[in-house]
């Protein structure tokens, strides 16, 4: 069982600067047992720096040690190595290929909530993914986001390509010809007959967003437009639903960002939510308060996104 510490000559074929944080040859939660999977994050990070939640990426948080990813890269496309071994990144996922003794973690520097990604770190982004499949000689399709393998299915956003948009397939189209210049679709075969473009679907609240078991970069935006509407205009999203759930008594946990850290989307807010949801009616009995973000809860957290429309009128 390997400890990776050939990841810095690896970050060093994408031709961006490498800065190799003390210690991290040793550093991991255990040795791994192979790569199987390459996951990309955001960190949720502060607005400003670029690479300012290295502390936490290196040295967890109250709830999760560090470290949170092997890799890391900031807002200029400069790429830190953290770790050799085991991180946790992933949690709960649907696979075992996707658990962390398999999975390689690239945290990107982005608050998550519509930042504009820069070109050189979506450059250093695609040119990593690459320069990991092939040493470790994975296929494209090995490269997914932590929202992808993730369960249950919506628990995570991550990494949300806001601005640009741009969806997952996409950026494994980037990773496959191995560099990005914005925006492009994925690579196709040459001689493929173009669809036809389909009419540019309404923003919420204009047009209700689909009720369905998972979030979306859309549902994401209309959850950030609603509590910023109240009040709550927190970069993170995770932040501001802490602070309006502790404003309706709902929550009783800690917020991070008061102390510095990175914000949790944990058990205790998932449970405050669903029990406001429960509350307003939208999320039923028959469910139970489980403090998981499950599809029954995602769905719940959509109509009640969606019931709100009427105050935008």
């Amino acid at each position: 069982m390997p400890m990776y510490t050939g990841l810095a000559r690896v970050a060093r074929t994408t031709g961006y600067p490498v800065v190799e944080v003390k210690n991290w040859k040793g550093r991991g939660h255990g040795k791994m047992r192979g790569c199987k999977t390459i996951v990309p994050h955001h960190t949720v990070g502060p607005t400003t720096g670029n690479y300012p939640s290295l502390r936490v990426v290196r040295d967890g948080h109250s709830t999760l040690p560090g470290p949170l990813s092997q890799l890391g890269i900031g807002r200029d496309g400069t790429i830190y190595v953290i770790g050799a071994g085991v991180a946790y990144h992933a949690g709960k996922v649907r696979k075992t290929a996707y658990s962390n003794p398999y999975a390689i973690g690239i945290e990107a520097e982005n608050t998550g909530v519509g930042e504009p990604w820069p070109h050189a770190q979506l450059d250093s982004y695609v040119k990593l993914c690459r320069a990991l499949i092939d040493e470790f000689k994975l296929p494209v399709g090995a490269v997914l986001g932590h929202k992808e393998i993730c369960a249950p299915v919506g628990r995570k956003i991550d990494p949300a390509f806001i601005e640009p948009q741009m969806t997952m397939a996409e950026f494994r189209g980037y990773v496959r010809r191995g560099y990005y210049s914005a925006p492009v679709a994925d690579v196709k075969p040459a001689g493929t007959t173009k669809p036809k473009p389909k009419p540019a679907r309404k923003a919420w609240p204009a047009a209700a967003l689909p009720v369905t078991g998972g979030h979306t970069t859309a549902s994401h935006a209309a959850w950030v437009k609603l509590l910023a509407d109240v009040g709550y205009k927190d970069k993170s999203l995770t932040t501001a639903m802490q602070r309006w759930l502790r404003g309706l008594g709902y929550y009783k946990g800690i917020i991070e960002a008061d102390r510095g850290q990175a914000p949790v989307f944990g058990p205790m807010l998932v449970t405050a939510l669903q029990r406001f949801l429960r509350a307003k009616g939208f999320y039923s009995r028959a469910y139970r308060i489980d403090a998981k973000r499950g599809t029954a809860t995602v769905k719940g957290e959509i109509r009640y996104i969606n019931s709100q429309t009427k105050h935008y009128k």
